[in-house]
């Protein structure tokens, strides 16, 4: 697993558990407070468009379960591949730009105002 995709990881599994916490990051200094972004607080260069991947990711990791969709139903929904459904439900989120998130997300709001 690349180190990204292990980082977007942990912020996800965060994410289901609640609203993150400003946690304490254990130093030989002592500790340092996290800025609420794990990206920047691990020196990625693209740290903000990372966090709103995983934001978006997570928004719709949600959305598939509250409607308790099947893989197939996601895809055909979402117009990705069963297989892609896997990779986002898995939070492997390498293979997604933020603008196909996006999209995802859209698709996914205008489907439930239609349902709704």
């Amino acid at each position: 697993m690349r180190r990204q995709d292990h980082v977007k990881k942990i912020w996800w599994e965060k994410q289901l558990k609640g609203p993150l916490e400003r946690t304490a990051i254990m130093n030989d200094k002592g500790y340092t407070i996290s800025s609420d972004n794990v990206f920047a607080d691990l020196g990625f260069p693209n740290a903000e468009e990372l966090l709103l991947q995983a934001n978006l990711a997570c928004s719709i990791i949600k959305e598939i379960s509250r409607r308790r969709l099947t893989r197939r139903q996601a895809a055909s929904l979402l117009g990705i591949s069963q297989a892609d459904v896997t990779k986002l439900l898995e939070a492997r989120l390498s293979r997604f730009s933020l603008e196909s998130l996006q999209q995802m997300s859209k698709r996914l709001a205008m489907d439930g105002a239609g349902n709704g």
